[in-house]
């Protein structure tokens, strides 16, 4: 998985993840359904909010966060930190596969 740490505004960000057991394989997750969201706090509305693209045989899931996902994320500053996370579905049955911090910054070909 690619870092987490920043996400710059007016670029593509594949985010990739492979749902694995203890050994380390791929778990087939053929039929779920992912989210990764970003929200100012926990309570807030996300202001990024993704369908992740399921390749369930190989238990990935790609993200695609895209230039239009992050257009107006920020206010008037250059930088802003942001909680984000993902949740996998499996028919039902949520699973957390991550929560962490970020920033978005504002990208020097913006404008």
């Amino acid at each position: 998985m690619k870092s987490l740490s920043k996400i710059y505004t007016n670029t593509n960000y594949p985010l990739v993840i492979t749902y694995r057991d203890t050994n380390s394989a791929p778990i087939d997750i053929t039929g779920a359904t992912a989210v990764f969201v970003v929200r100012r706090t926990l309570q807030s509305t996300p202001v990024i909010n993704v369908a992740g693209t399921i390749d369930g045989a190989n238990g990935k899931i790609t993200f695609d966060v895209t230039p239009e996902d992050t257009a107006g994320v920020l206010s008037d500053s250059d930088s802003e930190k942001f909680i984000c996370g993902c949740v996998l579905d499996l028919t039902g049955e949520k699973i957390h596969l991550f929560q962490t911090t970020i920033y978005i910054e504002r990208s020097a070909t913006e404008g």
